[in-house]
């Protein structure tokens, strides 16, 4: 009686056509030869390798037909495949196996897997040969090696957009990549553009064998408000499901923002925030304006629904009382953006106190240090920009002729981040002190302008920078970015949940989740320890999902996108994956498609083993003596 163990690569790698059939339908084949060639009494189980890793099957099922029955009911999911979660899996079945009251004279464990490079190399060598050295002294290990040649593959490998919240008819532009994962050069490869899956523009571009290129030229204008649908598309080849990505992209008829004025001046660009709003409000290109800025006193923090808001703008502000920072705390983490621009009237204490230690109301991304003046180089002033890695540079990349770079700074306050922090530094000055810095906060984002948003007082300034031509850009690319808490969890990869915000699910009980697949799910709100959440986290499928509200009247649209490493197709050999990956540790491999390695046996199979050869020679060791003595006997008489 043996106990089959196949532990089956389900990831989407494996559905890439290999000339006629892909390793997925390679493996559901084999292992029904298999089980069909198996004897009576024997015993299957099943784990699969695409996360979350599983065991399908964990007790051993003896009927073959209900075993294939719940092998053809998988299909393969749009993740990569999780090699140690898989094979502890095995490892249990196997412990629980032997547990059982039905014993196995024989253990065996086939693995079946493409042999992904980014799946077996992902892994340490050391955590592999330890597992695998474990599965070796429970069992007889196979590895069956599918899809063994590198076919043509092109993916999506990126897709966004220069706004992460339009307006109704401004031109966006949309960033896309595509990689060539195959062994050859492509030529005018199509790359299409589509918005609510109608085609609107098509690029093409030259890809390079194993190279990502950027498409230029995608971009739109929406007619219309809402929550649009994009999706790129590339030419079909042998693995379909990389080659289109998806977007949500929420378009408005206007933006609103919020400025509070710390120091508000009696005449024109007196106050702190006066240059500010010019910039925000400035008319960019032909069309109407489409953004609405009111400024207003400190007051207006607890005076004014800031829900209302995209964006808020706090410019030297002195301080701040503590229901404030709690109604700013409820704001950023509901998914509201916080640009806080500092100055000569910011109390220090007040604002690490409030805004940084206290846990309930941390908005800052660090303590706040003195005031610094900048010590100006030969070079005169000079910013740097981290390599413009920052969404919010991406204009100036490659334009230094504005002159962002040799901004005028004077002053700026002092901004201690910890090394652990998720504080992103987008821009800093010569000395590395930082200048403006993003910081994530539940929902929403945080900005701090380490300087005023105002050239300051003439006989003191802080900087020049309002009144250079860099500064409209700037702020309006901080403000996109600050927008972006809203848009971010709309557009997820697959494995990670769908959620709606706090404000959003305290409107219902429950909410329908509408799949890529046709699927019509409820899914209830839950409560926790810090308000009333939903989500919904069986996004195992790519593609554009909708949730509605009970009644239909509401539908928020989210995009899950594939993960871009399971697009690189190319293998391990069964020789590298036993020589530098297992480090010598033996298998059985497939003999059908690679050569096979003798495998080791298991402590059981050796102890028979050695039983066997001892009887082999007590027998040879008993005719011996019989002949002596028959010999001696006939000698005798």
């Amino acid at each position: 009686r043996t106990l089959h163990l196949f532990v089956l690569d389900d990831s989407f790698s494996m559905t890439a056509l290999h000339g006629e059939q892909s390793p997925w339908q390679q493996a559901l084949n084999w292992i029904a030869q298999t089980v069909d060639e198996a004897r009576a009494g024997d015993g299957f189980a099943l784990v699969t390798l695409a996360r979350p890793a599983r065991a399908v099957v964990s007790m051993p099922v003896f009927e073959a037909q209900s075993f294939l029955h719940e092998l053809r009911q998988l299909t393969p999911a749009h993740t990569s495949a999780q090699l140690v979660p898989g094979l502890e899996q095995a490892l249990h079945v196997l412990a629980q196996a032997r547990r059982g009251s039905l014993s196995f004279d024989q253990y065996r464990v086939y693995i079946l897997s493409d042999l992904q490079r980014t799946t077996w190399e992902q892994v340490s060598p050391e955590q592999l040969r330890s597992l695998w050295s474990r599965l070796g002294q429970q069992a007889a290990v196979s590895v069956v090696a599918l899809g063994t040649s590198q076919p043509e593959n092109l993916a999506i490998t990126a897709l966004g957009s220069s706004q992460s919240m339009p307006l109704v008819g401004r031109r966006v532009d949309f960033q896309v990549k595509v990689a060539n994962f195959g062994p050859d050069d492509r030529s005018q490869v199509s790359v299409t553009l589509l918005i609510d899956r109608v085609a609107v523009a098509t690029q093409k571009v030259d890809i390079p064998a194993g190279e990502e290129v950027p498409v230029l030229g995608l971009h739109h204008r929406f007619p219309d408000p809402g929550e649009h649908l994009i999706q790129v598309r590339v030419e079909q080849d042998s693995l379909v499901l990389d080659n289109q990505r998806h977007l949500v992209l929420p378009v408005r008829q206007q933006w609103r923002m919020l400025c509070i004025d710390g120091r508000p001046g009696t005449r024109a660009f007196e106050g702190a925030a006066d240059y500010l709003v010019a910039a925000l409000e400035a008319q960019v290109g032909q069309g109407p304006q489409n953004i609405q800025v009111d400024k207003a006193p400190e007051t207006a923090l607890s005076d004014r629904p800031l829900q209302q808001y995209d964006v808020v703008f706090l410019c030297n502000v002195a301080r701040f009382t503590r229901q404030e920072a709690q109604l700013l705390t409820q704001y950023v983490r509901a998914g509201g953006g916080l640009v806080v621009f500092l100055g000569d009237q910011v109390e220090v204490e007040n604002y690490n106190e409030l805004l940084y230690r206290q846990p309930q109301t941390r908005l800052l991304p660090g303590l706040l240090g003195p005031v610094r003046q900048v010590e100006v180089s030969e070079e005169g002033y000079v910013l740097d920009p981290l390599e413009y890695k920052h969404r919010i540079l991406r204009p100036f990349e490659n334009n230094e002729q504005v002159g962002l770079l040799s901004s005028p700074i004077y002053r700026y306050m002092e901004l201690r981040l910890p090394e652990q922090g998720s504080a992103h530094v987008a821009l800093a000055l010569s000395n590395g002190d930082p200048l403006v810095v993003e910081h994530v906060v539940g929902w929403g984002r945080v900005f701090v302008i380490t300087t005023s948003a105002a050239p300051g007082p003439s006989q003191a300034p802080w900087n020049l920078m309002p009144l250079l031509q860099n500064y409209l850009p700037l702020v309006r690319e901080i403000a996109s970015a600050a927008m972006q808490g809203r848009l971010q969890r709309r557009n997820v990869e697959v494995g990670q949940p769908l959620e709606l915000a706090p404000a959003v699910a305290m409107q219902y009980q429950q909410f329908w989740v509408h799949t890529p697949q046709g699927q019509r799910l409820l899914r209830a709100v839950r409560t926790a320890p810090d308000g009333v959440r939903w989500s919904f986290e069986q996004t195992w499928i790519s593609g554009p999902y909708r949730v509605t509200s009970p009644d239909g009247k509401q539908q928020w649209k989210f995009a899950v996108n594939l993960e871009v490493a399971e697009s690189d197709l190319r293998t391990l050999s069964l020789q590298r994956l036993e020589e530098e990956i297992l480090g010598g540790l033996e298998f059985q491999g497939n003999p059908s498609s690679q050569p096979a390695v003798l495998p080791p046996a298991t402590a059981g199979e050796r102890s028979r083993g050695l039983q066997a050869g001892l009887l082999w020679a007590a027998l040879v060791l008993f005719c011996v003596e019989l002949g002596l003595l028959s010999r001696w006997a006939s000698q005798a008489r």
